[in-house]
């Protein structure tokens, strides 16, 4: 290995070659964008290659890049593993930045209750990241730029770690003043009205409508909406109903001029899990968080 070498070059030259951006590299890292640029013209210097060129959108990595990545991944790899198993994490002193991925649904139920958690605990340097979960979400865990995902998640790959939050169920929503909407609808009732329907949500929600449609049940789609957050809104002010999860119904309820009901046909239940990488299932910092989200679902 190269003399010049250090810790800090190896770990952005792996964010780089994960994320093929420099300026997401750097934010891993918590650098500058210039820093970044530094440390990468320090590693072509060291390595007397280009490493990385662009290509279109992103940062397309060299043969020679290609060759070192497995080394490079390899070294990292057992320094975390030493360094997370002997460095002790307390919550009280620590300032680390955890960044999570997660549907707007446990944006609203579970961060509040989180933080408050943290308070209890006297963990008031620690700063949370929110994002939501897209297409790239395991590739994301995998170079670290995310460090903990929780949501409806299936089809996880094989280097993953899962752990189950909570079973969630959907019920029907409508305004508290519907005006014919008054009791829990049956098929013929819920079919006649027309609905506000979420879909691109990044998680598995996006399931419902094709579970109906394979029954057979075709609501009428009045609105098609991108998440769940201004479901509460749309349904207290109009004659529009929705199909939500029960936290979510809930959280409406308390909030906004709507009722829940059950759904007048048979909807399978659904996991909320929280979801890591393997390369950080030892990091003191994600296990003290995984036990504060466990802690926080057992509680309710």
């Amino acid at each position: 290995m190269r003399n010049e070498l250090d810790l800090k070059m190896l770990y952005f030259f792996r964010a780089l070659y994960l994320s093929g951006n420099v300026s997401q590299a750097s934010d891993q890292l918590a650098l500058s964008q210039p820093s970044g640029s530094l440390l990468l013209k320090r590693l072509r210097e060291e390595f007397n290659d280009m490493l990385f060129v662009r290509a279109g959108q992103k940062m397309a990595p060299t043969p020679a890049a290609q060759q070192i990545f497995a080394t490079v991944s390899a070294i990292l790899d057992l320094v975390d593993n030493q360094l997370d198993t002997s460095l002790p994490f307390d919550p009280v002193t620590s300032q680390r930045r955890f960044t999570l991925a997660m549907a707007d649904i446990s944006q609203m139920t579970l961060i509040p209750r989180l933080l408050a958690l943290c308070k209890q605990q006297g963990a008031h340097q620690i700063q949370f990241a929110i994002r939501e979960i897209d297409d790239g979400l395991y590739a994301q865990l995998e170079s670290g730029e995310i460090n903990l995902a929780i949501g409806y998640l299936t089809d996880l790959p094989d280097s993953f770690y899962q752990q189950r939050l909570f079973d969630e169920h959907y019920v029907c929503l409508s305004s508290a003043v519907h005006p014919r909407i008054q009791q829990a609808p049956d098929l013929s009732a819920w079919r006649r009205e027309r609905h506000v329907m979420v879909r691109g949500d990044g998680s598995g929600h996006a399931d419902t409508e094709r579970y109906l449609m394979r029954h057979g049940i075709e609501p009428q789609i009045a609105m098609i909406v991108p998440n769940f957050l201004g479901v509460g809104g749309i349904v207290a002010s109009s004659e529009l109903l929705a199909t939500v999860p029960g936290q979510v119904a809930a959280w409406f309820s308390a909030s906004s001029a709507c009722i829940a009901w059950p759904l007048p046909v048979p909807f399978p239940s659904f996991t909320i899990r929280q979801v890591w990488h393997q390369r950080y299932h030892h990091d003191p910092g994600l296990i003290w968080l995984r036990q504060q989200l466990s802690r926080l679902s057992q509680a309710g």
